[in-house]
């Protein structure tokens, strides 16, 4: 009976130093557990179905603390994020399959926040982003793979606010816009390759209000139009021409070159 009493005595103690372990980063002494109240605490591994690991961090009450590595199915490292604060905040970087950086920035409670930056496989950059807890706020930058500037747009709170412009290989411009508060204002003009003007168009909360002209490449007037809040004078026929030339332009992204059209949406899969 006391032998039995001395077992039940040490196998009570073990689990006790066990328990008072979890947490405590890089001595645990149990893995994968869950208080009695359901919440993680201590070192996390989870495995994907062929047993190659999937995540592994700690936990404390549930929420995530100090560094979490995350890894594809292959086995690759995918995204590494450091948690601080209280642990709404991570700073994290992102790594293409083969080990380079794809991206990096900040999550506030899973949303994007502050300035994010996106890179080809040669370690250029594509893309810059600013966000404020999710939401597009502050200046996005795109890049040519040659390097040069493709697209400038600044939001504020989410909507277009201040310039937009896009910029042929050549650095010429092809288009530049103005927004204020999410709607087009003021003069709105395209170009040609070779930095000719093409449309000439002016804005009134997003509609066209004045003279639209249209240009040849060599910059003879082809077309005049007066419009007043968004209807044109002559409304017949110019609608339907228009929309090829300007609204495609804005709408039909497909057209021109698409300089980050690999690897963006890599770190959106296998959340844990």
């Amino acid at each position: 009976m006391r032998q039995i009493i001395l077992l039940l005595l040490i196998s009570f103690t073990a689990l006790e130093l066990n328990a008072q372990n979890v947490g405590q980063e890089g001595s645990d002494t149990l893995l994968n557990y869950k208080d009695i109240n359901g919440l993680k605490q201590g070192r996390w591994v989870k495995e994907y179905i062929n047993g190659k690991v999937r995540y592994e961090g700690y936990f404390v009450d549930d929420n995530p603390k100090g560094e979490f590595k995350q890894y594809d199915r292959k086995g690759n490292l995918k995204a590494t994020q450091l948690y601080f604060g209280d642990s709404l905040q991570c700073n994290t970087v992102l790594f293409y399959p083969n080990g380079d950086t794809l991206a990096y920035g900040r999550y506030f409670n899973k949303k994007k926040d502050s300035v994010w930056n996106y890179f080809n496989e040669d370690g250029q950059v594509i893309m810059t982003e600013s966000y404020k807890k999710g939401v597009y706020h502050g200046d996005f930058t795109y890049y040519h793979m040659n390097g040069s500037r493709w697209q400038y747009i600044h939001y504020t709170n989410g909507q277009k606010d201040g310039q937009w412009k896009r910029f042929y290989r050549n650095g010429n411009p092809m288009f530049e816009a103005f927004y204020k508060d999410g709607l087009r204002q003021d003069t709105f003009k395209t170009y040609y390759p070779d930095g000719q003007v093409e449309v000439v168009a002016p804005y009134v909360d997003d509609l066209k209000h004045g003279k639209y002209i249209l240009y040849d490449r060599h910059g003879n007037i082809i077309e005049t139009r007066v419009y007043k809040k968004g209807i044109p004078e002559n409304k017949e026929g110019l609608e339907r021409k228009e929309s090829k030339t300007i609204d495609s332009l804005l709408q039909n992204r497909g057209r021109f070159d698409e300089p980050y059209n690999q690897g963006i949406n890599f770190f959106k899969k296998d959340r844990y």
